[in-house]
């Protein structure tokens, strides 16, 4: 019998600093590798933190509208004719 200390959506969200709400979904998707008890009970084994650890280090931080729209005015500004 293992002895693997299994956590819940709301272990796991304290620890990445998010809703437990966003961890529930990223399980009941598929993005993120989980156990599922019954019917409505998640929980993350080690091997599953460890998992979710690599997707999320490897992921590219996406960026925010404001970011885009701000860079966009600056190409702009560069891209107007001088007077």
């Amino acid at each position: 019998m293992s002895s693997a200390i299994y956590s819940t959506p709301r272990q796991l969200a304290q620890r990445f600093q998010v809703s437990p709400e966003f961890v529930k979904q990223r399980a009941r998707s598929g993005e993120w590798p989980c156990s599922v008890l019954g019917q409505r009970t998640i929980r993350f084994a080690p091997e599953h933190v460890m998992a979710i650890e690599a997707l999320i280090e490897h992921r590219p931080a996406e960026e925010s509208r404001t970011q885009r729209r701000a860079a966009v005015e600056h190409v702009r500004t560069l891209l107007k004719p001088i007077k």
